[in-house]
């Protein structure tokens, strides 16, 4: 691997960690009384997150998405898959929607369905493929 590849790659893990901070985290390192800092793991294929899902979960949660037909069928794949909030965000960190701290579980969850399904449903109706 090519020096600024590696380069590329480390920026985009450093970006990804940052982006899973909570609101919590941030208020603490604004505050001045925490520090970040940085440490070397090894990683490992289908390894599981804080959040308790790997990138696999997550790729195959959007991939049965992407199946469902209707924002019901999403909002019951997403019901079956993700147990808690934290995994919910970590999903939702995944699609890039944001995350409130007073947003609620069920909140979440339509902002998910939205952003996969709700979205897919839209362009199709504009297209004029579904009614």
């Amino acid at each position: 691997m090519d020096h600024a590849t590696l380069i590329q790659r480390i920026f985009a893990d450093l970006s990804s960690e940052l982006q899973s901070l909570t609101d919590e985290d941030l208020k603490k390192l604004s505050g001045g009384d925490y520090r970040l800092s940085l440490r070397i793991t090894r990683t490992r294929s289908g390894q599981k997150t804080s959040d308790g899902l790997s990138q696999d979960e997550k790729e195959s949660l959007l991939r049965e998405l992407a199946k469902a037909e209707t924002r019901e069928d999403g909002m019951q794949v997403i019901e079956d898959a993700l147990n808690t909030r934290k995994e919910l965000e970590s999903v939702a960190r995944f699609l890039d929607i944001s995350v409130l701290k007073q947003d609620k579980v069920a909140s979440i969850r339509e902002k998910i369905v939205e952003a996969t399904i709700g979205a897919r449903l839209r362009s199709e109706a504009i297209k004029g493929k579904r009614t």
